[in-house]
């Protein structure tokens, strides 16, 4: 999240020590190793660094900052001999600010905190009221010993068809035991996991994690798919394609069991990006869904640009169509739409007898949500799958 660079070593190792337990600090004695740093392990919200130092000095080092990882805030720490080298560079856009040393660690915290909120800013516009400073401080700290420490786990909610009441698959979904706040739910954490990088090692956990359970529920239950949320953030560190081969293989599932699914938001905003990736999965068997349909731009152009084989009607409608025409109106359109693209429609939050009904008559395909079954334990799937395979045979015996 943060990375100081200064060649005194004294003046790190205090920083640590005062800073250590409000932030996660990384640190380096030269420009130079601080450039690999960035490299490696990819941007960070903060970087300060002194302006005095053997070798590359801290002016050319946060302006090949700015080149390689342009969000990052960059603060120069400096000496009075180098005021004019910093102003210079602050009116050329590549520092944000500077300061004076010695400087006091209160000052230090208060420059800190003013500049992840100007990250979050840039980083996520009018969204970043959604994540605050405090929780993004907070979960970038703690992400890292959580996929390290098995803290984070999956669970599983059930696909339905229903016209036959059959079980299709499974939406893998992330979750987070935290050791003191026990239950963290995936909406607190992923917008900082998106930004600092780490929903890339966290998105290959968990494309492992779904595709070896299915591949086990395969040899008791037949053949079933497996639906998995991914982010358009960190896309080509990701690298997807090579990614989910690997996946694939690794764990012996045919490519069309696995489905990966993402947000209408993010498809609009990343377009470009995520052309070429889903192409060749979907080449590949491997199947696109979009989630949370209808929430977002509704712009029907990008389903004829995408190879897009699954469409999610947001939950909100699917519960609210009972009650409110408008919302049955969207969810009987998005249907008919879905249908005459050849989709495969799924409506999200079906929690009533009466939301089944109105969604066969619709013609919608498939279900999910807490009529079927709440997100389930890994452990438990297979007690509530045959607990499901009997009852359809009992009420088709």
């Amino acid at each position: 999240m943060i990375l100081f660079v200064d060649d005194d070593a004294n003046l790190l190792a205090a920083l640590r020590r005062n800073l250590s337990i409000s932030y996660e600090i990384d640190t380096e004695t030269s420009a130079e190793a601080a450039v690999e740093r960035i490299k490696n392990k990819g941007e960070y919200a903060v970087i300060i660094s002194d302006i005095q130092m053997p070798g590359m000095d801290g002016i050319e080092l946060l302006k090949e900052a700015h080149r390689i990882a342009p969000n990052s805030v960059k603060i120069a720490l400096s000496g009075w001999a180098g005021k004019d080298q910093v102003i210079d560079a602050v009116n050329h856009g590549h520092i944000y600010r500077y300061l004076t040393k010695p400087i006091a660690i209160p000052q230090l915290r208060e420059v800190i905190d003013g500049a992840i909120e100007c990250y979050l800013e840039d980083r996520l516009g009018p969204r970043a009221e959604d994540l605050t400073r405090e929780a993004f401080v907070q979960w970038g700290r703690e992400l890292n010993h959580a996929i390290e420490g098995g803290q984070l786990f999956l669970v599983y909610q059930p696909q339905v068809e229903l016209a036959s009441g059959k079980l299709t698959g499974f939406e893998a979904l992330i979750r987070w035991s935290h050791p003191t706040y026990g239950l963290v739910m995936p909406s607190e954490f992923i917008s900082t996991a998106e930004i600092n990088g780490m929903i890339v090692p966290m998105t290959r956990w968990a494309l492992k994690t779904a595709c070896r359970k299915i591949a086990d529920l395969n040899k008791s239950h037949g053949r079933l798919k497996v639906a998995v949320n991914i982010s358009a953030a960190h896309l080509d560190e990701l690298d997807l394609v090579r990614t989910v081969k690997t996946v694939l293989r690794e764990v012996d599932l045919e490519p069309w069991q696995l489905e990966l699914e993402l947000t209408e938001t993010e498809v609009v905003e990343n377009l470009d990006v995520l052309r070429q990736s889903l192409t060749d999965l979907t080449d590949m068997g491997v199947g696109f869904a979009l989630d949370d349909f209808g929430s977002g731009f509704m712009n029907f152009s990008y389903l004829r640009e995408l190879p897009v084989r699954k469409l999610k009607i947001d939950s909100s409608f699917v519960r609210g169509m009972l009650s409110d025409d408008k919302c049955a109106a969207i969810v009987h359109s998005l249907v008919t739409v879905g249908r005459s693209m050849n989709l495969t429609i799924v409506a999200e939050g079906l929690e009533e007898p009466e939301h089944l009904r109105c969604l066969e008559d619709m013609g919608c395909d498939l279900g999910q949500g807490y009529f079927f079954a709440k997100p389930l334990q890994s452990e438990d799937l297979d007690a509530w799958i045959d607990g499901m395979s009997a009852t359809s045979e009992t009420s088709t015996g």
